[in-house]
C-alpha cells in the first residue's frame, strides 16, 4: 500500500507541473516561449568593481533565496503626467552566475518570485511606483531572466528590455483595462519586466556538495552597455557593484549547534541610543533541534536579562512596525540603563507551521566609554587644538598617525584652491578595487545612468556613494547640473535642501554649505584647498563605507585613537507620508579594527559604535504638507514633530574614541585596517557625508629632560621622562591593581633604591611586603639617533662601570610615583601625565649638538636585546641643551665689543646691558630676538623686599614687575607706582632705578659696586606670534653684578657653615608646610635663625638690655670694615604672622663689631635692642625675618657701600603643651604642630597667663625658660609620649653642632625639625661659645643683656605631667622642676609610686575648695608652688586621705576547709599595715605606697575623681584630726631633690642618674620612671616571673614567661604604667635601670592601674573564670600548654595572693595542691575550682573560653550536675567553697602540636580519640592492649582525624605522617 501511495503522489505532481506550464504564471514562462540564451561580453573594467562578500549558509534540503537590497523594494514607471516617459532608475543591469574555482557552473540558480507590499517598501525607505496585484498595493515578481551561455548565468537589463531581447509575458494585473490609467504603459514595456523582477533568485545545493560554489551578482545603473542582435552578444555596462556570496552548508553556520557568538563593543557614555547590528540577515542562521534543521526568518533580543520572557522582536522604533529580515535593531538607552554595560542576547525565530526559537546565537556586550560622543565642529572653536584629546593631529609629541583617508585622490599640494565648474564631483572611485575599500557602488560624475521620467539622473541613490568637494555651495546647488558630458544629465540632489525647499514655509538651509574637511584643515594655516568628502545614501545593511589600511605593525597594549567627521544630510524634519510623522534616522556608524592573519583570514580586534549623530530639533519651521500625505490629516494636526527641524544638518560632527589593543588579539596578525560601516536599521534617513578619518597610535613619549633648574647654564643633571598612562597600558598593567605575571619582579629587600624604601616605609609602615606588590621594574636606555642597534653605555650608578640601561620602579598606584616625583598628588596624575626617573648626574654623557632617542622596556637591556625592533618603546628624537648665558655686556665707543668680565666694569664708564632670552622649542633652546625685559638698578634685597602699593594692594618690586607683564589692566598703574618709588633711568636722568620693556639699555656706572636685575617679561611671543609657555624658559631674574663683588656680611655661628639640604632624616611634621615663605630662605639665599622668647624680649626691652649675635661670615676688600650705618632701624621683611605691620621698627642696631677679617665669636658680632613695637606685636610661635642695615668703611673711615643682612627670629612660647601621636611623632626637638602647641589657661588652671599673647596654637620646641605641659590629649597621651634620646656633638663636620639623628636613635621617635641644630638660642646664662667658663661680662644684676648660644635641645624650665601622661628617658632632660598629677577615684585603694625625689607621706593632701583649687582637686596654677597654708584651704580629713604600708612579716598561711587533717598550703594572704598618719614617711622612687581617699561624690560635682599634685614645698607638717585645734608639727627630713625626677640629670643637664637600687619590705616596688616599665626586663634574672597588683576589686595576677604572658586582669602583663606600684612575692631588693623603660602601647584604655592596653593576642587557649559580688570581681585563668606540668611550678603557674582588704571572694583553681590565680596545665582533667571568701554569701561565676578549649565541663560533685562551659556562661555558687567543683575538657591547638613538634593524641569526648599532626597524616591504626588492630584509617592526607565509637579503656594508637611515625597509649573514657 505504501509503495502505491508514493507512485500516486508522483503522478499528481507531474500532472500539476504540466498544468502550470500550460497556463503560465508564478515565475514560469508561457508554454512554448522558453527564453533564448545570449552571449555576454565583459566590459574592460569587469574586475575593477567594488565587491561585497558574504558567506551564505544553505540547507541541502531546500533552496536558498538570495536577493539584492534596494532593488527588491523599488519600482518606478510612467504616470499620467508624462505617459511617454518611463522612470528607469531601478531597471538595473543584473547578472547572476555561479563559479566554482575558475569554472562557471550551471543548474544551481533560478528565478525566485517575491511579493513586496507598498508598506514594506515604505518601511525600508523605498517606494513602489508600479504595482501588479489586483489590489494595487503590491508587486509580485516574475521570471524575465535570459540565460547566458558564457557564464551559465541569468541576466536582465533595461537595454535587453528596450531591445526586446527578453521574452514578453503578462506582468500580473498590469495589462488589464482597469489599471492602465494608473500605470500608463503606452510603449507596452512592462511585459518585459522591471529591475525588481531580477532582484531575487534561489540557489540549490547539488548532491554531494563539497564547497567551492560562489554565487555572483553583478549590478549596474549605467547605460554604456551594448546589444548586438546579429550575433546575440551583449556587452555589459560599467558595473556599479558586485555581490559575492560564498556558499557553505548550513552545518557550518556558528548557530547550527546552538553555539553563541560573542561581540564586545564600545559605545559613547551617555549615548541616548545604540544600534545592534547582526552580521547577516535572519535567514542566514540555521540551527539543529529535534533532529530538524531550522532557518531563521526574524530576530529577537533581550537586554540585561536571562529570562525568555524578556525577548522582543526586532522592530522599527521610529515607525513602530516590524521589518522583514530586519538585521539591525535600535535600542533606546533609558535611565535605568545609562552608563552601564549592556548585555544584549539575540536569538532567531523560524516561520514554520510551529514557529521554532533558537538558543542565543549572539551576545553583544556594549561597554560605555567616556569622551566618545559626537562633537559639532563649532564646539572646537573654544579648545586648544594643540593639546586636546579630540585633536590628536595637533599633538605630534603624543600621537603618531598610522592611517588616514581623506578621499581627496591627490596630494595636498596638488589640490585646487578654487572649485571650478565640472570639478565638484569626482569621476574616480575610492581606492583600489581589489583592496575592497568599500562595499557601496560608485556614482560616476559622467557615468551615463538610467534616467527618470524627466530624463535626469542624480548624484545620490540608495546604497551608492559619490565623492564631492562641496554640497549646496554656489557651484553645487540642489538640482543644478553636475555632469559635464552630453546625455548624462546628472543633477545634484541634496535631500536636506530638496525637502527644505519643497515642504517648509521658510528655506532654513538655503544658504547652508558643506565643504570637505581638507578645506577646513588647510584653511587653518592659510589658503584653503579643496579635496573630496564621501557622500552616501546608506541602506539598511551594515555595508562597509570605507576600509582604511594601517601603516606598519601594531604592538600589544598600544593605545589607538580614531577620529573622523560626519555630516547629517537627510531631510530636515518629519516623514510626511508616514503616520506619526517620525523623524528620520540619525547617522550611525560601526568602526571595526581588523587584522589579517598569515592565512589571509580577517580577525576582529576591536569594535566601536558611534551611536546616533547629534540632532537638535529645537528649531521650528512651518510645514506645508503635500497633498494626500499623512501630515495633511487631522490626526496629525497637533503632532509635536510636525513643525520641528534639525538644526545640526549640513554641519560637520566629529566622532572620536580611544582604546587599547590587547597583545592576545594581535597574535598572528600581519596587516591591519580600520573598517567603517553603516549601522542603520533602515533607509529612512541615513543620508550623510564622512571625511577625514584618521587613526593614531599613542607614542611612548620617552625622553631625557634637564632635571636641574632651567636657569642652569651647564648641563649637569637629567632624568628620564615618560607618560604614566601610556607605560601602564603598554605593560598591560591595571590602575590600582597588584602586579602579576612576568611584570611581578619587585621584592622588599636591600636592592631597592633608598628613596623608594624610605617612601614605602613611611607611607605603608608595617605593610611594606604588600606595598611592593604594586611596583614593577622598568628600564630606561638611550640611543644616538640613527644608531638603534645598541644603546649608549653610561655609568648610571656612579660606580665607575657603564651600563646599558637604568632601572626604575613603576607603581600601579599613581600616587606612589611621588616617591620620585612629588608633583604627583593623591588626586591622581599631574597635569602632564608625566613620570620621571630619579635625577641622574649624567649630563656630561650628552652632546648638545646631537640627537638622541630614549627607550623604556619591561626587561633589562643587554647585548642580546639591545637592538630596537618595531615594537620597542622609543620616543621621538631629541637633543639636550641648556639656556646658556642670560645677559651680555658691551663696552667701547660703539658699545659693540663684549666685555671680558662684568667685574671689570669701572665707575664712570658706559656699558650696554643686553638680556638674552632663550626658550625650549620642542626640547631645543632657541634665542628670541628683541625679547622684552624690565630692568631694575639696585640689589636683590631691595628687589625682593621693598614694596609699592597699587590700587590698595602691596607688592614687592619683583612681584610688581612680574604682574605688570601678566595683568594688562594693572600694568600702567604698576609702572606709575614703581616710577614714583625709584624713577625711570634715562640718559638725561641717571638717578632712576627702572627701565621698562627694553631688550637692552645703556648704563653709566655711578658706583664702585653696582647690581642690575633684568626680569624677562611674561607672555613673550615666538617668531610665529605664538605665546611662549612660562614653563619653557627661565623666568628668574637676571642678576648682573658690575664691578667687584660687593662686601657681604651674614649673621650666625662663625664656626658652622650653612646647612646642606639633607634628605634624611626627613621632617615628619614640618611647621609651615603650606607656607611658600620659609624662615630660612630669601630668594634662594640661606638665612640664619635665632630662637628667642617673647618673655626674653620683654625683659630686655623693659631693662634696656641688648641681644648679642655673632657674625657668621664677612667678606670685603682690603682695609674695608663693617660698621653701624646711620640707618639703624631693623624692620621685618617677611613673617609667618599674617597681617603683621612691617613698616615699624622692631629693633635698632646698637653696635657692630668687626675686629677680624675671619669672623669669630669674640671679635665679630653685633648688638640690637628690641623696641616696644616688638613687645606689643610679636606673637609666640611665629617667625620674623628682619633686615639689619650696615655700612662699609674704608681705611679713611669713609663709607664705600651700604647694605643690609637678614636674620630670622623664631619666637618661642613661654608655655607649650606636648601633642605628639602614636606613630613617628615623639621627638622633643620638632617644632611641628603634631609635636607642640601653645598651652591654654584651661589646662594650666590659670587665667590670663597662657593665653595672654593670643589663643593661637603655633609653637616652637622649648627653651630654658619654657614651661612644658605633657597633657592627656583625650586619653591618648600615653601612646603619644615624648621620647628623649641623648644629644651629643657630631663626630663629623660641623663638629660644633649636636647630632640630632644618632645611629643609636630609636627609629620610631621620628626626626627632629630639619636643621634645628643650626639655630642659635638667646640665653642669659650659658654663653659657652663666647666665654667658656668665664663669667659673661655683659651679665650683671642690674643689666639684662642676652647673648646667643648654639642649640642645646632636650630642655625646659619646668615640666608638668598631667594624668595618664608620660615622658620617656627623663635622664636626657635638662629642667628645673617637675610637677606630677595623680588622679584617682575616691573610696578605693591605689597602689602608687612616685618618680620624684623628696616626696613624703605628708604631701598627700587635698584642697577643701575654700579659696584654693576645687574640692578634692588640686586645680591650682600648674607651675605654682603648693604648700599647706592652713586647714581651711587644705585638709587630710574632708576629703580624707588614708595611707597604709605593705608588710611581709604579717603574711599568714590560708587553709581552706575545716579540721587539721590533710591540709596543705594553698595560698599566701598578704596583710596591709594599719592606717597611719606619719607625715615624714619617704615615698622613695622605686618603692610603692598605698593611698585611699574618701570624698563626697556630690561635692566633687562633674568630676568623679580626686586630683593630687606633687611636689609640695612644705618643710614641716602638722597632722590635723579635724578642722579645729592644733596638730603635732613635724619637720621634714626627706626633702632632698624635691621636685626633681630620680631618673634625671642635674639642673645643668649633667651627671644623669640612670638607675635606682631599691630595698623592699614584703616585695612591694614602684615604677620609678615617668614612663611605662617593661616587666619582662625587670623580672629577668629574678627567681620569679609573677607579680601582683592589689586593687579595690581584688588582686590582679600576672605571669611573664618565655612562651606566654597571662594576666587575670584586662591589661598587658608585660607593662606597668607610670606612678604604679606592684608586688613581687619574696623579692627583697631590685635595681631599676633605664633599659627597662618601655614605650606605651598604642591602644587601650589609660588609667592609674598597670598596663593601659588590652592584652596581646593570647598565645595559649584560655578559660577565664570571674567571681563577682556587689559589682566587685576577681578572675582566675586556666591556660593550656602541652609542655606544662600538671602540678604547681613556680613561674609556670601563679599562686593566689589573697587581698583581705577586699570583701569580694577570690576564685582559684588547684595546680597540684597549690591555690592558683593562673594555672597553666597540659590537660583539663579533674581540676578543682574553688572560691575563697570571708563568708558564704553567693557569688556569680562567669566563664570566658578562648582558643581551643573544647568540651569544657564544670562538674558539681555535691549535686552530680555537669555544666557545659561555653563563652558567656554564668552560674551562682556559694561565696566560700572548696572540693566541690571540678573542671574537665580537652585542649588541642596547632600551637600545642607545634610545641610538641610531633603527632599528638587526646580523648576529647566519650568513646573518641583525636589525632593531630604538624603535617598531613597518612594512616592511623588503633590497637587494644593485646596488640590486636581494631581500626585502621588509610590515605587520609589531612592533619587531623578521629576514631569514634570506642569502648572505655586503654588503647595503643599508631599514627604515620610524611615526617614521622608515633605510637602512644590513650585512655578513652
Amino acid at each position: 500500500m505504501k509503495r502505491n501511495k508514493l507512485i500516486y503522489d508522483r503522478w499528481l505532481r507531474v500532472l500539476f507541473l504540466s498544468f502550470a506550464l500550460l497556463v503560465g504564471g508564478g515565475g514560469w514562462m508561457a508554454w512554448g516561449q522558453e527564453p533564448k540564451s545570449i552571449n555576454l561580453k565583459f566590459s574592460k573594467e569587469h574586475d575593477n568593481v567594488h565587491t561585497e562578500e558574504k558567506i551564505i549558509y544553505v540547507d541541502p534540503e531546500k533552496p536558498r533565496v538570495l536577493s539584492i537590497p534596494v532593488l527588491n523594494t523599488n519600482t518606478k514607471g510612467s504616470n499620467n503626467n508624462n505617459k511617454s516617459k518611463y522612470d528607469n532608475s531601478y531597471n538595473w543591469f543584473v547578472h547572476w552566475y555561479v563559479k566554482n574555482g575558475n569554472n562557471f557552473v550551471q543548474d544551481r540558480i533560478k528565478h525566485h518570485s517575491i511579493t513586496v507590499t507598498k508598506t514594506e517598501a515604505s518601511n525600508r525607505g523605498s517606494s513602489l511606483g508600479i504595482c501588479n496585484t489586483n489590489n494595487k498595493n503590491a508587486y509580485q515578481t516574475h521570471d524575465y531572466f535570459i540565460p547566458v551561455d558564457s557564464t551559465k548565468g541569468l541576466i536582465w537589463s533595461n537595454r535587453l528590455k528596450d531591445e526586446k531581447v527578453i521574452t514578453p509575458q503578462e506582468n500580473g494585473e498590469l495589462a488589464t483595462d482597469t489599471y492602465k490609467d494608473a500605470y500608463p504603459d503606452d510603449q507596452d514595456k512592462y511585459k518585459y519586466g522591471l529591475g525588481i523582477d531580477a532582484s531575487t533568485i534561489a540557489y540549490t545545493l547539488p548532491n554531494g556538495y563539497n564547497n567551492g560554489d560562489i554565487v555572483y551578482c553583478d549590478v549596474s545603473i549605467y547605460q554604456d552597455d551594448e546589444w548586438n542582435s546579429t550575433n546575440r552578444t551583449y556587452t555589459e555596462p560599467t558595473l556599479l557593484k558586485r555581490y559575492k556570496y560564498v556558499i557553505q552548508k548550513a552545518d557550518k553556520c556558528p548557530s547550527y549547534k546552538q553555539d553563541t557568538t560573542s561581540y564586545d563593543v564600545d559605545f559613547p557614555q551617555d549615548a541616548p541610543a545604540i544600534n545592534v547590528s547582526m552580521p547577516y540577515t535572519p535567514d542566514n542562521y540555521f540551527w539543529l533541534a529535534d533532529g530538524k534543521v531550522h532557518q531563521g526568518s526574524e530576530f529577537e533580543y533581550r537586554i540585561n536579562s536571562e529570562s525568555d520572557d524578556a525577548f522582543k522582536k526586532f522592530h522599527l522604533t521610529t515607525k513602530n512596525t516590524e521589518l522583514k529580515m530586519q538585521q539591525t535593531q535600535r535600542i533606546e538607552i533609558k535611565d535605568d540603563l545609562k552608563n552601564k554595560d549592556l548585555k544584549i542576547d539575540i536569538r532567531a525565530i523560524c516561520n514554520e507551521a510551529t514557529p521554532h526559537k533558537s538558543g542565543v546565537i549572539a551576545t553583544f556586550i556594549f561597554r560605555p566609554i567616556t569622551n566618545a560622543k559626537f562633537m559639532l565642529e563649532s564646539e572646537f572653536e573654544h579648545i586648544d587644538k594643540q593639546n586636546h584629546d579630540r585633536w590628536p593631529r595637533g599633538d605630534s609629541t603624543k600621537y603618531k598617525q598610522i592611517g588616514h583617508v581623506s578621499f581627496d585622490q591627490a596630494l595636498e599640494d596638488e589640490l585646487p584652491t578654487k572649485i571650478v565648474t565640472g570639478d565638484n564631483m569626482s569621476d574616480s572611485t575610492l581606492g583600489v578595487f581589489n583592496q575592497s575599500e568599500t562595499t557601496y557602488g560608485f556614482i560616476y560624475k559622467n557615468g551615463q545612468s538610467l534616467l527618470d521620467i524627466s530624463d535626469k539622473s542624480y548624484t545620490t541613490y540608495p546604497g551608492m556613494y559619490g565623492l564631492f568637494r562641496s554640497a549646496n555651495a554656489d557651484i553645487s546647488k540642489n538640482n543644478n547640473l553636475c555632469s559635464t558630458k552630453n546625455n548624462v544629465n546628472r543633477y545634484y540632489k541634496w535631500l536636506t535642501n530638496q525637502i527644505d525647499d519643497a515642504q517648509y514655509r521658510e528655506q532654513k538651509f538655503k544658504d547652508s554649505k558643506l565643504f570637505d574637511r581638507t578645506y577646513s584643515v588647510t584653511s587653518e594655516n592659510g589658503e584653503g584647498k579643496y579635496g573630496y568628502f564621501y557622500y552616501v545614501d546608506a541602506t539598511d545593511e551594515p555595508g562597509t563605507l570605507v576600509s582604511i589600511p594601517i601603516e606598519g605593525t601594531i604592538c600589544g597594549n598600544t593605545e589607538l585613537t580614531v577620529t573622523g567627521w560626519l555630516a547629517d544630510m537627510t531631510r530636515p524634519g518629519c516623514d510626511v507620508w508616514t503616520a506619526g510623522l517620525p523623524f528620520p534616522l540619525a547617522p550611525n556608524l560601526n568602526v571595526i579594527l581588523k587584522g589579517e592573519s598569515e592565512n589571509e583570514e580577517d580577525v576582529v580586534i576591536h569594535r566601536f559604535t558611534t551611536g546616533d549623530a547629534l540632532t537638535d530639533y529645537t528649531g521650528t519651521n512651518e510645514l506645508i504638507p503635500p497633498q494626500w500625505s499623512e501630515a495633511e490629516k487631522d490626526t496629525e494636526k497637533n503632532n509635536p514633530n510636525k513643525n520641528k527641524y534639525n538644526k545640526n544638518l549640513m554641519q560637520w560632527q566629529q566622532f572620536h574614541y580611544k582604546f587599547v589593543v590587547s597583545a592576545e588579539k594581535l597574535q598572528g596578525c600581519t596587516k591591519f585596517y580600520l573598517e567603517v560601516q553603516n549601522n542603520e536599521p533602515h533607509t529612512d534617513g541615513a543620508d550623510y557625508a564622512i571625511d577625514d578619518i584618521r587613526i593614531f597610535k599613542r607614542k611612548p613619549e620617552i625622553e631625557i629632560v634637564q632635571a636641574g633648574d632651567l636657569c642652569d647654564t651647564d648641563l649637569k643633571t637629567v632624568k628620564y621622562a615618560t607618560s604614566y598612562s601610556n607605560i601602564m597600558r603598554v605593560m598591560g598593567l591595571t590602575d590600582g591593581k597588584k602586579v602579576e605575571g612576568i611584570n611581578k619582579d619587585v621584592k622588599w629587600d636591600d636592592t631597592l633604591p633608598e628613596e623608594l624604601k624610605k617612601y614605602i616605609s613611611k607611607t605603608y609602615s608595617g605593610a611594606e611586603e604588600d606595598a611592593v606588590d604594586y611596583f614593577t621594574k622598568i628600564y630606561y636606555s638611550v640611543y644616538e639617533d640613527g644608531k638603534l642597534d645598541s644603546p649608549i653605555q653610561i655609568d648610571y650608578d656612579g660606580d665607575g662601570k657603564k651600563e646599558f640601561c637604568r632601572v626604575s620602579y613603576l607603581s600601579t598606584r599613581i600616587k606612589d610615583m611621588s616617591w620620585v616625583d612629588p608633583s604627583i598628588d593623591d588626586a591622581g596624575k599631574n597635569s602632564a601625565d608625566k613620570i620621571y626617573s630619579l635625577p641622574l648626574d649624567i649630563g656630561k654623557s650628552f652632546d648638545p649638538k646631537k640627537k638622541y632617542i630614549a627607550r623604556v622596556s619591561a626587561q633589562p637591556i643587554d647585548a642580546s636585546n639591545a637592538k630596537c625592533d618595531d615594537c620597542a618603546l622609543t620616543g621621538d628624537p631629541f637633543s639636550i641643551s641648556v639656556t646658556g648665558d642670560r645677559f651680555t655686556i658691551f663696552e667701547g665707543d660703539d658699545l659693540k665689543t663684549e666685555i671680558s668680565s662684568p667685574e671689570n666694569a669701572k665707575q664712570g664708564e658706559t656699558y650696554k646691558i643686553a638680556g638674552n632670552f632663550r626658550y625650549l622649542d620642542n626640547g631645543t633652546w632657541t634665542t628670541l630676538e628683541n625679547a622684552k625685559f624690565d630692568w631694575f638698578i639696585g640689589d636683590t634685597l631691595e628687589f625682593n623686599t621693598t614694596k609699592v602699593t597699587v590700587a590698595g594692594e602691596t607688592y614687592t618690586i619683583a612681584e610688581a614687575l612680574k604682574l605688570s607683564s601678566t595683568d594688562q589692566d594693572k600694568s600702567n598703574d604698576i609702572k606709575t607706582a614703581l616710577t614714583n618709588y625709584g624713577g625711570e633711568y634715562k640718559k638725561d636722568d641717571t638717578s632712576g632705578k627702572f627701565v621698562f620693556g627694553a631688550s637692552s639699555f645703556e648704563y653709566t656706572m655711578a658706583n664702585k659696586y653696582q647690581t642690575i636685575i633684568g626680569l624677562p617679561q611674561a607672555q613673550q611671543k615666538d617668531s610665529e606670534g605664538n605665546a611662549i609657555d612660562n614653563n619653557l624658559y627661565c623666568p628668574a631674574p637676571v642678576v648682573i653684578q658690575l664691578g667687584p663683588t660687593p662686601p657681604t656680611i651674614d649673621p650666625g655661628d662663625p664656626d658652622v657653615p650653612d646647612p646642606k639640604d639633607p634628605e634624611d632624616p626627613e621632617d615628619p611634621d614640618p611647621k609651615d608646610p603650606d607656607n611658600p615663605d620659609q624662615p630660612d630662605d630669601l630668594g634662594g639665599k640661606h638665612v640664619r635663625s635665632v630662637r628667642i622668647g617673647l618673655v626674653q624680649i620683654q625683659d630686655m626691652q623693659v631693662n634696656n638690655g641688648t641681644l648679642r649675635i655673632p657674625i657668621h661670615m664677612r667678606k670685603s676688600e682690603k682695609d674695608e670694615t663693617f660698621a653701624k650705618d646711620t640707618k639703624t632701624n631693623i624692620t621685618v621683611l617677611k613673617t609667618s604672622h599674617k597681617n603683621f605691620d612691617t613698616s615699624k621698627a622692631v629693633a635698632t642696631l646698637e653696635e657692630l663689631v668687626d675686629k677680624a677679617t675671619t669672623a669669630a665669636w669674640a671679635t665679630n658680632y653685633f648688638k640690637i635692642k628690641f623696641t616696644q613695637d616688638a613687645v606689643n606685636n610679636f606673637k609666640e610661635g611665629f617667625w620674623y625675618m628682619v633686615d639689619i642695615p650696615y655700612a662699609v668703611k674704608d681705611g679713611k673711615s669713609s663709607i664705600t657701600y651700604t647694605g643690609s643682612f637678614q636674620l630670622t627670629f623664631k619666637i618661642v612660647p613661654e608655655y607649650v603643651t606636648w601633642v605628639g601621636s602614636a606613630e613617628g611623632m615623639h621627638n622633643w626637638n620638632n617644632d611641628g604642630p603634631s609635636h607642640w602647641r601653645r598651652s591654654n589657661d584651661v589646662e594650666l588652671y590659670t587665667t590670663g597667663v597662657a593665653n595672654v599673647n593670643g589663643t593661637h596654637n603655633e609653637a616652637y620646641t622649648p627653651m630654658r625658660f619654657t614651661k612644658v605641659t605633657i597633657a592627656d590629649n583625650q586619653g591618648k597621651a600615653y601612646a603619644s609620649y615624648p621620647h628623649l634620646y641623648q644629644l651629643s656633638k657630631r663626630t663629623t663636620e660641623p663638629k660644633a653642632l649636636l647630632n640630632m639623628a644618632p645611629t643609636s636613635m630609636d627609629a620610631t621617635i621620628g626626626a627632629a625639625t630639619k636643621n634645628i641644630e643650626y639655630d642659635l638660642l638667646a640665653d642669659p646664662d650659658y654663653e659657652r661659645e663666647l666665654f667658656g667658663s668665664v663669667t659673661n661680662p655683659d651679665k650683671a644684676s642690674s643689666i639684662h643683656n642676652y647673648s646667643c648660644v648654639r642649640f642645646y635641645g632636650n630642655t625646659c624650665n619646668e615640666i608638668y605631667i598631667k594624668p595618664e601622661s608620660e615622658i620617656l628617658h627623663t635622664e636626657y632632660l635638662t629642667y628645673n622642676t617637675a610637677h606630677v598629677d595623680y588622679e584617682m577615684a575616691p573610696n578605693r585603694w591605689y597602689m602608687l609610686a612616685s618618680p620624684l625625689k623628696g616626696v613624703v607621706s605628708g604631701d598627700m593632701y587635698l584642697p577643701t575648695g575654700n579659696g584654693v583649687g576645687k574640692y578634692a582637686r588640686q586645680e591650682t596654677p600648674a607651675f605654682g608652688e603648693i604648700n599647706y597654708e592652713d586647714n581651711t584651704k587644705y585638709t587630710r580629713w574632708n576629703p580624707a586621705v588614708y595611707m597604709r604600708g605593705w608588710d611581709k612579716t604579717t603574711a599568714t598561711v590560708v587553709r581552706p576547709g575545716t579540721g587539721s587533717n590533710n591540709q596543705v598550703n594553698y595560698a599566701i594572704k598578704g596583710s596591709w599595715s594599719n592606717l597611719y598618719n606619719d607625715v615624714d614617711v619617704p615615698f622613695t622612687p622605686g618603692t610603692g605606697f598605698s593611698i585611699g581617699t574618701k570624698a563626697n561624690v556630690t561635692t566633687l560635682g562633674g568630676s568623679d575623681k580626686v586630683l593630687f599634685r606633687l611636689p609640695k614645698v612644705d618643710m614641716s607638717y602638722k597632722y590635723y584630726g579635724n578642722t579645729t585645734g592644733e596638730g603635732n608639727e613635724t619637720s621634714l627630713t626627706h626633702r632632698t631633690g624635691n621636685g626633681r625626677f630620680h631618673i634625671s640629670p642635674d639642673e645643668r643637664g649633667q651627671n644623669a642618674v640612670t638607675s635606682c637600687l631599691v630595698s623592699s619590705t614584703g616585695g612591694m616596688f614602684g615604677n620609678p620612671f615617668m614612663s611605662h616599665l617593661d616587666m619582662a626586663k625587670f623580672l629577668n634574672g629574678k627567681s620569679t616571673n609573677t607579680y601582683y597588683i592589689m586593687t579595690a576589686t581584688g588582686t590582679v595576677t600576672n605571669i611573664l614567661g618565655n612562651e606566654y604572658s597571662i594576666s587575670t586582669g584586662d591589661a598587658d602583663p608585660k607593662l606597668v604604667a607610670p606612678l604604679q606600684s606592684f608586688i613581687v612575692k619574696d623579692l627583697a631588693s631590685a635595681t631599676f635601670n633605664t633599659g627597662m623603660i618601655a614605650k606605651a602601647p598604642a591602644t587601650g584604655k589609660p588609667g592609674l592601674r598597670s598596663a593601659t592596653s588590652s592584652p596581646a593576642d593570647e598565645s595559649l587557649p584560655q578559660l577565664r573564670i570571674t567571681a563577682t559580688r556587689d559589682g566587685v570581681c576577681n578572675t582566675a585563668v586556666v591556660a593550656g600548654l602541652v609542655t606544662a606540668s600538671d602540678s604547681y611550678v613556680e613561674g609556670e603557674d601563679a599562686a593566689l595572693l589573697i587581698n583581705e582588704e577586699v570583701s569580694a571572694p577570690q576564685v582559684y583553681t588547684l595546680a597540684g595542691n597549690q591555690m592558683t590565680a593562673i594555672n597553666v596545665t597540659p590537660e583539663l582533667t579533674e581540676i578543682p575550682l574553688g572560691v575563697y571568701g570571708k563568708d558564704a554569701i553567693p557569688v556569680e561565676l562567669s566563664f570566658a573560653v578562648s582558643g581551643a578549649m573544647k568540651n569544657v565541663k564544670l562538674v558539681d560533685k555535691q549535686t552530680g550536675k555537669r555544666y557545659d562551659v561555653t563563652d558567656g556562661l554564668t552560674l551562682t555558687v556559694p561565696g566560700n567553697t572548696s572540693g566541690r567543683y571540678f573542671l574537665n575538657g580537652s585542649i588541642a591547638t596547632s600551637n600545642e602540636i607545634i610545641a610538641r613538634n610531633r603527632i599528638i593524641f587526646y580523648n576529647s569526648a566519650p568513646g573518641r580519640i583525636d589525632i593531630s599532626s604538624v603535617d598531613p597524616l597518612n594512616g592511623v591504626t588503633v590497637y587494644d592492649i593485646a596488640g590486636r588492630a581494631l581500626r585502621t584509617l588509610r590515605n587520609l592526607n589531612t592533619p587531623t582525624t578521629s576514631v569514634e565509637h570506642l569502648a572505655p579503656g586503654i588503647y595503643v594508637v599508631r599514627a604515620e605522617s610524611g615526617s614521622q611515625v608515633v605510637s602512644e597509649k590513650v585512655e578513652v573514657k
